[in-house]
């Protein structure tokens, strides 16, 4: 039923704005395209996932409405959480063995490697400029040293992105 609504600018502040399906499957289209380019240029292969969930879940709404957009989620999210509810349960039941000790000291290396991959491919497209990286080493100063939420650092870059026009 909301697909057909239509979107308008609502001047006032803090006004809703209604966005129709058929927008949001015009924006996806485009999000995919510019994965596409990306994807020859070999940058963006880590999104996805992201872009074909965001698909998923547009594809049930544009079928079902809400209640198809519910299913598309929970299908997307469930299996996910069915395994680490798995894993948990096997942690707590088998943490003290020796066995499983072992094995965790291999895995840990690995998932460490796999954190830093993706922190390399972040920083390489992040780094544009000098500025870039030198804010980007004042974030991880700052991280380190004060340890403040995540949030308060993901606010502050984007006001740091606006003063500065990055």
């Amino acid at each position: 039923m909301l697909g057909h609504f239509r979107a308008r600018r609502l001047r006032a502040p803090g006004a809703v704005r209604i966005v129709a399906a058929d927008q949001i499957k015009a924006r996806l289209v485009r999000v995919e395209q510019a994965l596409e380019i990306k994807k020859r240029r070999g940058v963006g292969k880590d999104l996805d996932g992201v872009v074909a969930g965001a698909a998923r879940i547009v594809r049930g709404y544009s079928t079902a409405g809400i209640g198809g957009a519910l299913a598309a989620t929970i299908g997307l999210v469930a299996p996910s959480v069915i395994i680490i509810v798995m894993i948990a349960k096997l942690l707590r039941r088998f943490g003290s063995s020796s066995c499983l000790q072992d094995l965790l000291g291999g895995v840990r290396p690995a998932v460490l490697a796999l954190i830093l991959f993706a922190g390399i491919a972040i920083a390489k497209l992040a780094w544009v400029s000098w500025e870039n990286a030198l804010i980007g080493l004042a974030f991880l100063a700052a991280i380190h040293w004060v340890k403040g939420h995540p949030i308060v650092y993901i606010c502050l870059g984007a006001i740091v992105g606006l003063v500065l026009r990055l």
